[in-house]
């Protein structure tokens, strides 16, 4: 994490964090980490027996920028994210934010913006949906690589999952027992022993 403010240690305070888009949720979750993965900020919370989870923070955020490099008192901005509601940022030559006299949605993918005087610059866009973001269907996968006939999946799902045992074969190997011991763990057990993938939805 890359932090280009200040940051309190003794009042556990930090300001104006830039968090890098890594392309996937951190394997080594730690309590208190924040991640951006597909478009969406998260921060890893602990819960029931020290298990770290990843929440979101956000939703899914859509941005369209435009730069506009002629000096006028009249931006319009196509950002076509059919809506008339969009969170609309302008900045001048030198990055710095600046209010502008108005802010007219034309219509729902046109938004005009007026200044005093002529003026150039970056305007930004930014429009996440307001119901919501569907949840993406949930599920975790572990491959067992060396054969085992029984095993405890720290799947950390928060609900008792259907588990899919599938072998290297690609066989589906039904297990000879199978033990929700919490909502984050399973014991799974085969009546001989087990090389290939699990899989909990």
């Amino acid at each position: 994490m890359l932090v280009l403010g200040n940051v309190d240690m003794y009042n556990n305070y930090i300001s104006n964090v830039v968090v890098s888009d890594e392309g996937a949720l951190p394997s080594d979750a730690k309590p208190g980490r924040l991640a951006f993965n597909n478009k969406r900020l998260y921060v890893c919370i602990e819960i029931v027996n020290s298990i770290p989870i990843w929440i979101p923070l956000t939703s899914e955020l859509n941005t369209v920028t435009k730069i506009v490099s002629i000096p006028s008192t009249t931006w319009v901005f196509e950002h076509n994210l059919n809506s008339t509601t969009p969170m609309i940022q302008v900045y001048d030559d030198n990055q710095k934010q600046i209010i502008p006299d108005n802010i007219e949605a034309t219509t729902n993918n046109v938004i005009t913006i007026t200044f005093g005087s002529p003026i150039s610059g970056t305007m930004v866009a930014i429009f996440g949906d307001t119901n919501g973001t569907e949840k993406l269907p949930q599920s975790y996968e572990r491959t067992i690589d060396t054969p085992t006939a029984a095993i405890v999946i720290q799947h950390n799902m928060g609900y008792n999952p259907t588990v899919v045992a599938t072998s290297t074969n690609g066989d589906v190997i039904l297990p000879k027992s199978v033990i929700h011991q919490s909502l984050f763990a399973t014991y799974l057990e085969f009546t001989e022993p087990f090389l290939g993938i699990l899989r909990f939805v």
